[in-house]
């Protein structure tokens, strides 16, 4: 198995997470305190988050929709 994770992305929230991307970095690089996120933005990185845990093969929470014997393992 290859070491490369390939995530699918429905647009707006690729959109999204290069946006919140960029403008939390814009804030670390000069210093500025990091805004929240909005809920939108919340949900999208949870939801992100999640995909990548999968493609890591890392364990899933209790009540999750995807079957664990399908996850993936390094």
């Amino acid at each position: 198995m290859g070491r490369e994770i390939v995530l699918r992305l429905d647009r707006g929230t690729a959109e999204d997470l290069a946006a919140t991307l960029h403008k939390k970095s814009e804030h670390i690089e000069t210093g500025a305190p990091v805004a929240a996120v909005s809920a939108v933005e919340a949900e999208g990185l949870d939801t992100l988050l999640h995909e990548l845990n999968h493609a890591l093969g890392r364990p899933c929470v209790s009540g999750c929709k995807h079957d664990t014997a399908e996850s993936p393992r390094p």
